[in-house]
C-alpha cells in the first residue's frame, strides 16, 4: 500500500480495508499484530494526510448519525 500522498481521494475506510487485507495475510486471527500493522501504517503516513483523513471521517461519522437521527423522526 502506497504512503505517499498520491493516495488522495482514497477514504480512510478504504486503507484500513486494505491495511486489514494486508495484516490477515500476514498474521492470520492474531488480533494485536493486525492492529498494530494497521497503527503503524496510519503513522507513515505523512501529518497533512493523516489530518485530512481523519477530518473526512469525523465529517461522514456525523453527516451518518445526522441522518440515522433524521430517519427516527
Amino acid at each position: 500500500m502506497n504512503t505517499k500522498p498520491e493516495i488522495a481521494g482514497v477514504s480512510l475506510a478504504q486503507l484500513v480495508a486494505a491495511w486489514s487485507a494486508e495484516a490477515v495475510a500476514a498474521f492470520g486471527q492474531d488480533w494485536p499484530k493486525i492492529t498494530a500493522h494497521i497503527s503503524a501504517r496510519f503513522e507513515a503516513l505523512p501529518m497533512e494526510l493523516r489530518l485530512r483523513l481523519q477530518a473526512e471521517a469525523a465529517h461522514t461519522i456525523a453527516a451518518d448519525r445526522l441522518g440515522a437521527a433524521a430517519l427516527r423522526h
